[in-house]
């Protein structure tokens, strides 16, 4: 390495990222019911977040635990995944939107979701996706202006996942490549990911406001479109 390049590194500041704005310290539990923490759940972390390898917080009455350890981490979701249950809590928030899935089920009802999706993520078959991936990324890449401008990577990166999944398991679907579908999804994640009192007490159908009825809005949407496609092509799965 040349001598000119490494004293620069040696000096240079950490990188710390713009967005999303870390804060000194902890901040107590109840500021993310508000404000952009609300919106963003990774807005606002505590710098101290990112040097612990772990720390137990409390809040409504529950244990959290914040885990940067690696060991840790695998002793939770590998070598003892039997002994740590997916708290009530987030299966109350995300039932509603994902239904009784790999993300919310719980004991045989996972394990034997899981043996049936295992073969989709094998090493070969994640591998014969990565065309697909490649090609939707190019796709919407593509477009990008050729001049300086100001692009909405969020909006773009949700309608580029629309397409690879249109495209992996429903064939290309034009109902769930176009923006209005990807606004639909960006609607629900949105939802699901915000830690309001009405998912966390299972009220998610009763919230009034405008955000949580657009979110049912576009969860019937994205349900029918899907539904559609199944009723159309048969227990066999269609023509393609």
């Amino acid at each position: 390495m040349p001598l000119k390049l490494e004293a620069e590194m040696a000096t240079a500041a950490p990188f710390i990222p713009a967005q999303p704005q870390r804060v000194p310290d902890w901040l107590p539990g109840w500021r993310g019911m508000f404000g952009e923490r609300l919106r963003s759940a990774v807005h606002g972390i505590s710098e101290p977040a990112f040097q612990v390898m772990h720390k137990k917080r409390r809040f409504l009455n529950m244990d959290l635990h914040i885990v940067n350890d690696p060991e840790m981490i695998g002793h939770v979701l590998l070598d003892n995944h039997a002994n740590y249950v997916r708290p009530q809590l987030t299966r109350q928030i995300l039932k509603p939107v994902i239904g009784n899935g790999l993300l919310t089920a719980i004991g045989e009802d996972w394990r034997t979701q899981r043996r049936i999706v295992a073969p989709t993520f094998s090493p070969s078959a994640v591998a014969d996706m990565a065309a697909i991936m490649d090609a939707g990324a190019l796709e919407h890449v593509a477009h990008f202006p050729s001049q300086t401008a100001r692009i909405d990577m969020a909006r773009i990166a949700t309608e580029t996942t629309m397409t690879i999944i249109a495209n992996t398991l429903f064939s290309g679907d034009p109902r769930l490549t176009t923006r209005e579908a990807a606004k639909h999804f960006e609607r629900v994640l949105a939802a699901v990911a915000q830690p309001r009192l009405s998912n966390m007490f299972g009220l998610q159908e009763y919230d009034p406001s405008p955000s949580m009825i657009r979110m049912r809005r576009s969860r019937r949407y994205l349900r029918d479109s899907v539904l559609a496609m199944v009723h159309e092509r048969g227990p066999d799965g269609g023509g393609d």
